[in-house]
């Protein structure tokens, strides 16, 4: 069974980002970015297939947890942080 994960940050507006991540095999991690309730933005999903996931050290980051993706094809970004 994938392992599934949801998140959404909002915009400076107050508009939702969601993150959908799913661990479809141990290299193959699926991650789909929908901007489509964004006012401003390009309303649209793009979906990206990637090949590790991991934590990420942030500086100042003691109050929540930041993953990375990397390996990335698909969108226009190799890797993504949320």
């Amino acid at each position: 069974t994938p392992a599934r994960f949801v998140t959404s940050h909002p915009t400076i507006e107050g508009d939702p980002i969601t993150w959908t991540v799913r661990v479809t095999a141990k290299d193959r991690v699926e991650v789909d970015v929908d901007t489509t309730k964004d006012k401003f933005g390009e309303q649209k999903v793009t979906h990206y297939v990637c090949t590790s996931l991991a934590n990420f050290i942030a500086p100042n980051a003691r109050h929540y947890q930041v993953l990375e993706v990397k390996g990335c094809t698909g969108g226009p970004n190799p890797s993504l942080r949320f």
